[in-house]
């Protein structure tokens, strides 16, 4: 059980990384946090499956040194997370993903397992995740996993959204199309309509005539 969670931890890190390089493809060379972002992940990335080789009290202090870079990390997507972009949406998001990896990465450290989650033959992430067990999805995520990242996602979408109409003071569903090229425009329906259930925003007009604005 513990073999397949840090496999599943390892691989899920991996995973962010990849999406750390695409997303930081966006920022100009000559941007300093480009390069100091990847090779924050990367060594993340290095250090957490590096620790299968090492003793318990070498584990601790790996675990620590971890914690400690992606706390820095978060702080370098905080700042890239504020402009108003598809890149700004993503880094929150990449923010999310670390900050939980960081709170699982701190409830296992406190584990009286933790000499048994990092052993050798631990390391077999292909092996723990090829068969993932019932009410998993495709990503080894149980089903309360990915709807907490859900959750994640469309709060993270929502605030931009809020941002965006306090910005152009109206909006409808075409003009966020632009920035929200991953999502439908039916979620994005879907979206700005619970935004006006919830007294953020009010909608004027029918159908495709329909925009929203500030309350």
């Amino acid at each position: 059980m513990r073999s397949q969670y840090f496999a599943y931890i390892c691989d899920r890190v991996q995973k962010i990384t990849g999406a750390v390089y695409r997303v930081t493809e966006l920022l100009s060379e000559k941007e300093p946090l480009r390069w100091k972002i990847r090779q924050g992940s990367l060594e993340i990335l290095t250090d957490l499956i590096s620790l299968s080789e090492k003793d318990d009290l070498e584990k601790n202090h790996g675990l620590e040194k971890i914690e400690s870079q992606i706390t820095k990390l978060i702080v370098f997507f905080s700042l890239l997370s504020g402009n108003n972009s598809i890149s700004g949406f993503n880094f929150e998001v990449l923010k999310e993903e670390y900050d939980s990896i960081r709170k699982s990465i701190n409830q296992e450290k406190q584990s009286e397992f933790l000499g048994k989650l990092f052993t050798r033959n631990n390391l077999g992430l292909s092996v723990a995740l090829e068969s993932p067990k019932k009410n998993k999805n495709d990503n080894g995520q149980s089903n309360g996993q990915a709807n907490e990242q859900n959750v994640r996602f469309a709060k993270a979408r929502k605030d931009k959204i809020f941002n965006i109409v306090k910005t152009k003071r109206q909006i409808n569903v075409s003009d966020l199309s632009a920035d929200f090229p991953e999502c439908s425009e039916k979620t994005l329906q879907r979206d700005l309509l619970e935004m006006v259930n919830k007294g953020l925003l009010k909608k004027e007009g029918e159908k495709r005539w329909r925009r929203y604005t500030l309350i």
